[in-house]
């Protein structure tokens, strides 16, 4: 008798595990498909955005009311390399009317690479902060990142670089017609890797208590269908 039971007990065990798989499989294969979607969706979002800020750092650079000089960035007066942006942003009576950062959304990076060796010390790029009272102010891009970017292809096309000091940005680059020099613009991953991994840490959260509800139903279920069998 004692064998009879034992054999049931393995039954039952058995047809759990194999309906608590098939719970997980499923739901680890839904998860995974929505979390990709999700990615991919905002993904295509952010890549809209960042065309749009390379649009704009473009006009800047063709604008001459903002760049009179013969690179973006090189103002009357001013050293090689030396930027507006680059000024205490914070004075309300530094703020100019014709401001190159209009436009551009907190986290905007957007850098310039004039074209030849003698003209490497125009080469600039800043990321648009949040400063005090609201205003918006700049921090300067690394060398190390600027030389990551300067290596992308300027075919227009968005891609994710690991920029050193900055973090994951999606980095477009182009040359804009008649103008002796690159333009880039970017935006941080920042925003999509936290809403993507607040859905997977969710989905795994719900796929473990849908596989302990599944086990608790299913052993219950089993053994109800099982009785008849187990008095015989």
């Amino acid at each position: 008798m004692s064998r009879i039971a034992g054999l049931f007990a393995s039954l039952t065990s058995r047809l759990v595990i194999t309906a608590v798989t098939l719970v997980l499989v499923i739901s680890v294969l839904i998860g995974a498909a929505t979390a990709l979607t999700v990615r991919s969706y905002l993904g295509r979002q952010l890549d809209d955005e960042v065309s749009a800020s390379l649009q704009r750092a473009q006009r800047v650079a063709t604008n001459p009311l903002l760049f009179p000089g013969q690179f973006p960035g090189q103002l009357p007066g001013q050293l090689p390399g030396q930027l507006p942006s680059q000024g205490p942003s914070d004075d309300e009576d530094a703020v100019q009317d014709d401001d190159p950062s209009r436009g551009q959304s907190v986290g905007t990076l957007t850098a310039y690479f004039p074209d030849g060796a003698e003209n490497s010390a125009y080469t600039s790029g800043t990321v648009l902060t949040q400063g005090r009272r609201g205003r918006p102010s700049t921090r300067v891009v690394p060398d190390a990142a600027l030389a990551l970017i300067d290596a992308l292809p300027a075919d227009g096309r968005a891609r994710e670089v690991d920029l050193p000091g900055l973090g994951h940005y999606r980095i477009a680059v182009s040359r804009p017609p008649g103008l002796s020099v690159k333009v880039a613009a970017g935006l941080p991953t920042n925003d999509v890797d936290d809403v993507v991994g607040t859905l997977v840490t969710t989905e795994l959260v719900l796929i473990a208590l849908g596989a302990l509800l599944a086990a608790l139903a299913g052993r219950t279920v089993v053994r109800r269908q099982l009785r008849p069998l187990t008095e015989v």
